[in-house]
């Protein structure tokens, strides 16, 4: 099962950076693949069940994906933790860091998924992990622009 990690720092506390990045449902007006995000379900105490559609092209190829997952949002450690319930992909999951480093929050973003597809094999494995470390890079910037929007 492939893993792609994807860093990015940004200018401001890392508390008010994981506060807006569990507003998932604003981040398609900053990306460009991404169509939109539901809240399907949000509980205080930190789940969330939310739908994202959007498009991924690969060469030639452009598909639609929509997927539901869900976050577990831990306020004390600055973390979300997801997992796909139901989707295109056999599974994706992983976790979204915040830390405070150096007067700015250094997030990593960890995610692991599977095809499951074995006929495809491990050349179109690999495009899609390149596409999808596109897609987690494009999310961070996404976000510095909602805490640009947000917080100047």
């Amino acid at each position: 099962m492939p893993t792609i990690k994807v860093t990015h720092q940004f200018p401001y506390p890392a508390d008010q950076v994981y506060r807006l990045a569990k507003e998932v449902e604003r981040f398609p007006q900053f990306m460009e693949d991404l169509d939109k995000v539901e809240v399907l379900e949000r509980d205080a105490s930190g789940p969330t069940l939310t739908r994202w559609s959007g498009r991924v092209q690969i060469a030639s190829l452009t598909r639609e994906l929509v997927w539901t997952e869900r976050d577990r949002w831990d306020d004390g450690e600055l973390t979300c933790s997801f997992e796909m319930e139901q989707g295109d992909l056999k599974s994706y999951r992983g976790v979204w860091r915040f830390r405070s480093h150096d007067g700015a929050c250094l997030s990593e973003l960890e995610v692991n998924f599977e095809l499951g597809i074995p006929m495809l094999g491990p050349l179109v494995e690999q495009l899609v992990a390149d596409r999808l470390r596109e897609n987690l890079t494009q999310l961070m910037k996404a976000l510095e622009s909602l805490c640009q929007a947000e917080l100047g």
